[in-house]
């Protein structure tokens, strides 16, 4: 089976880590943690001589007492993390606690939606038309979308003149390429390869409603360090396509894509996963990919102006497009009125 069908990127989030106040975090609850998610590094990283270096430093950092006097679970699970990314700063190696509350529904909701709300509605929190009839979308995650919810984004802003596709609070998820079809041209195009041990897997654009293709328009993505993964392939690709302009703060630089595995099952019927990259994932334009250095902005700005700053550059290039002098006189109005700080 595809590795595509599991989680291609998943947002790097720890949910609250509540255990059963009878549970003492031992010293051998402690090593057999550090002990199962070392044996999951050391079998299923992409980048087995990273693999072999976190290992040696975890036990070194084991053997110092560096976990010895941590009392309180979240603490730990914290401390350890830091220790696995120090080696090469893949903050994909990370840590998810599963409540026990969550395990009776996993059947009826994706896990993804379980551990992130963000993740509900395919991570679409909202659409609207902005002054000067500017589109906007606030992408919160990538998470599993109904082709007829993005359909129906798209029939609602294809009359907009310029689009605004926010990112800011996007830790990442699943594929994005069915929201990169809408914004560019039919026949399928290579988004980006993801090498696997033994496998490969190219992502292509996907065939979409032609008359909801949203083509010959302005796109700007707003960015902030907390915009990380998929949406950073979302952007990445984009960006490699000049389909798009990015507005705010550099990425927080996740490549690898990968899944959970389980590390510890607790009594209470909770459980401890890390999530370990599988793979790497290369744009086929660059040749390379975000990992470790982010997405650069076009334009840069705090993330918390980056919405202004955006509205504002794309009303300067409707001034000046426009051919209509009613319409240069409304986007001035805006410009000058409302946007101004």
């Amino acid at each position: 089976m595809s590795h595509i069908k599991t989680i291609f990127f998943i947002i790097a989030i720890s949910s609250c880590m509540r255990v059963e106040a009878q549970m003492p975090l031992t010293k051998g609850l402690k090593d057999s943690i550090v002990t199962s998610s070392l044996k999951l590094i050391d079998e299923y990283y992409f980048f087995g001589t990273d693999a072999r270096k976190i290992n040696q430093h975890v036990k070194d950092r084991q053997k110092e007492g560096a976990y010895a006097s941590i009392t309180e679970f979240e603490k730990f699970i914290k401390t350890l993390a830091e220790d696995i990314q120090f080696v090469n700063h893949d903050k994909h190696l990370n840590f998810i606690f599963t409540p026990k509350e969550y395990v009776p529904v996993m059947k009826n909701r994706t896990y993804m939606e379980l551990i992130n709300p963000k993740m509900l509605n395919g991570g679409i929190s909202e659409i609207k038309v902005l002054p000067g009839n500017i589109g906007y979308i606030n992408v919160e995650g990538f998470g599993m979308v109904d082709s007829t919810v993005m359909a129906g984004v798209f029939s609602f802003l294809k009359n907009s003149s310029a689009l605004i596709i926010d990112l800011r609070k996007n830790g990442g998820g699943m594929l994005s390429n069915i929201l990169s079809s809408y914004l560019l041209p039919s026949g399928n195009i290579h988004l980006n390869t993801i090498f696997w041990r033994g496998q490969t897997d190219s992502i292509y654009t996907l065939d979409v409603d032609s008359n909801l293709r949203y083509q010959q328009k302005p796109v700007y993505l707003l960015t902030s360090s907390h915009t990380f993964s998929s949406a950073e392939e979302f952007a990445y690709d984009l960006k490699n396509l000049n389909r798009a302009k990015t507005v705010g703060e550099t990425t927080g630089g996740g490549a690898n894509p990968g899944g959970t595995f389980n590390v510890l099952k607790f009594s209470d019927g909770s459980s401890l996963e890390l999530f370990v990259p599988t793979g790497k994932v290369e744009n086929p334009i660059s040749k390379t990919n975000w990992e470790g250095k982010g997405v650069g902005p076009d334009i840069a700005c705090p993330a918390v102006d980056a919405l202004r700053v955006a509205q504002k550059s794309i009303l300067e290039q409707l001034i000046i497009a426009s051919k209509d002098s009613e319409l240069k006189k409304i986007y001035k109005d805006i410009l000058d009125n409302h946007l101004s700080k």
